[in-house]
């Protein structure tokens, strides 16, 4: 019986100790450098009757340049499209 409980303590105390080293080598790794991300964003107006043949082929000039149409924006007197795309590296 002693011989059961000092096996079991000494099971217990030798997994205490791996997981104690395996979160103090998980801390003591380097954390990969954050990368800043941002985006430029552009803007232009769209015909009142938002989609025209127009409005679309100005959409996929935008995209096949390398901007996602965000938003479009209704008021009263104009339709404005918002565009993004990550900001340029150097810019």
């Amino acid at each position: 019986m002693k011989r059961k409980s000092a096996l079991m303590l000494t099971a217990a105390l030798l997994l205490s100790i791996l997981v104690m080293g395996w979160r103090t080598y998980g801390q003591s790794r380097p954390s990969p450098p954050v990368t800043q991300r941002g985006w430029d964003y552009s803007y232009d107006s769209a015909s009142k009757s938002f989609p025209t043949a127009a409005d679309k082929t100005k959409i996929t000039f935008y995209d096949s340049t390398g901007w996602e149409l965000l938003q479009v924006v209704r008021e009263d007197y104009q339709t404005v499209l918002v565009f993004r795309r990550p900001k340029q590296a150097g810019k």
